[in-house]
């Protein structure tokens, strides 16, 4: 009888221990689901650059002509930690076609101008083609759903064919024609 008694007491505190060892994993897995979920909102709520500069100056089929932007031109234009430089742009040119398909303004810290420069900073872009996407899935051709769906709970409105969305640190001006993206304009947003 004492040792049925101690196979059960042993038994008992084993499953006790076994159900702590469980609750203390589940505790953890649920940990994990909340950091990750934290992780996409922080992600959704914090926009990376519409564009990775670097990569779109060397796309294949894409010319590029470049200029410096008129001081008139620049009141328009911000950029975060805006240092000594200048700002610049860059005329989309698709090679198929020869014609131009968008416009990237950018702010430059370099003192002098170079193609291959590290010091460009986003600052807006005018596109009027599918062949550039900004955030790697917004382009023109896009439907106004899907556009609304990436838009998500961010202040917008719509006023006749334009959309004005706020996107966290940015500005977005859709053209909506037969409920597709027909041009967009992204810049830097100069009131945050």
């Amino acid at each position: 009888m004492k040792r049925i008694l101690s196979i059960l007491v042993v038994t008992f505190l084993f499953s006790c221990n076994n159900n702590e060892t469980q609750k203390q994993k589940q505790l953890e897995t649920w940990n994990e689901r909340v950091e990750d979920y934290d992780s996409l909102l922080d992600q959704k709520a914090n926009l990376s650059d519409p564009i990775d500069i670097y990569k779109l100056k060397n796309l294949n089929g894409l010319n590029i002509t470049s200029g410096v932007v008129t001081h008139s031109e620049t009141k328009d234009l911000c950029v975060q930690g805006e240092s000594l430089g200048f700002y610049g742009f860059y005329f989309l040119v698709d090679e198929t076609i020869g014609k131009p398909f968008g416009v990237l303004r950018i702010h430059n810290s370099d003192e002098d101008w170079s193609f291959d420069s590290k010091n460009e900073k986003f600052a807006e872009i005018i596109l009027e083609s599918n062949r550039v996407s900004v955030w790697d899935s917004i382009h023109v051709g896009l439907s106004e759903k899907k556009l609304k769906d990436f838009i998500g709970d961010r202040f917008h409105y719509k006023k006749g064919t334009m959309i004005y969305s706020e996107l966290d640190s940015y500005e977005g001006i859709f053209t909506i024609l037969n409920d597709t993206i027909n041009k967009l304009t992204i810049k830097n947003n100069c009131k945050k």
